[in-house]
């Protein structure tokens, strides 16, 4: 009985020795360095990595931004359907853009919006310089905290998609479906109720949303086929300047 315990014992020291020398052979001198590094340092979550692209744009002092449409248009202010806008935003409360907008018979719109806090500058599409207007940023088109709130607002089910190089930036696509009425906040006219599915493209290393894309409706009124992309680019550029018009 002692032998065998004994050539029992001798087998398991062997077995031990041979599984060190895989390791050694496998991962050279670092041994289990690999393995180590893995467990210490695991990946977001899609959802995780969107709360952390909401934080690194809640940081950001200022940005450019393009919204575009296709099979449609966001409803705003003076029975206006706004097709596309560009502009700049300081933040929290400042915003510059260029709207352009189908009008009541048709009317082709092209007017420049300026947001500074509580007041709010509309330039007269018929001439004549701007007018304060009884709107707000929110009335029209609020990408600051409206992209926050969409990016907090994901589910645990988002999806990793891939990867894309936008302008030189690596980005990671997130998809997810959120409900309409979280798109209140970017899009006024959104209303609860209806599944729509947002990719978002976010800088591997700065965290920073350089791509929404919306697809579907956000209220009952809009083709089923609609499509909103916005995309945001220069970041934090010092020259920007948002001022009352003159």
């Amino acid at each position: 009985m002692s032998r065998i315990l004994l050539l029992i014992a001798a087998l398991v020291t062997l077995g031990s020795l041979a599984a060190c020398g895989g390791d050694d052979d496998d991962g050279g001198g670092d041994g289990g360095g690999g393995t180590i590094e893995e467990t210490s340092t695991p990946e977001e979550t899609p959802q995780e990595f969107l709360q952390s692209s909401a934080d690194a744009l809640e940081e950001v002092d200022s940005f450019h931004f393009v919204l575009e449409h296709e099979n449609g248009g966001t409803e705003i202010v003076l029975d206006l359907e706004m097709t596309r806008a560009e502009g700049d935003v300081i933040t929290p409360d400042r915003l510059k853009a260029d709207v352009e907008a189908d009008g009541p018979a048709g009317l082709d719109v092209n007017v420049q919006v300026i947001a500074i806090g509580e007041d709010f500058f509309f330039e007269n599409p018929f001439g004549g310089g701007f007018v304060d207007a009884d709107f707000s940023i929110q009335d029209i088109l609020d990408p600051t905290r409206g992209a926050v709130a969409l990016l907090r607002s994901a589910p645990a089910d988002s999806e990793h998609d891939g990867s894309e190089e936008i302008d030189g930036v690596q980005t990671r696509k997130v998809r997810a479906t959120i409900d309409s009425g979280e798109f209140e906040t970017l899009i006024p006219s959104a209303d609860a109720g209806l599944p729509v599915e947002v990719i978002v493209w976010i800088g591997v290393d700065d965290k920073l949303p350089y791509r929404i894309q919306i697809v579907g409706p956000l209220n009952d009124s809009e083709p089923d086929d609609i499509e909103r992309t916005i995309e945001i680019s220069d970041y934090n550029n010092p020259d920007v300047v948002i001022e009352p018009p003159e």
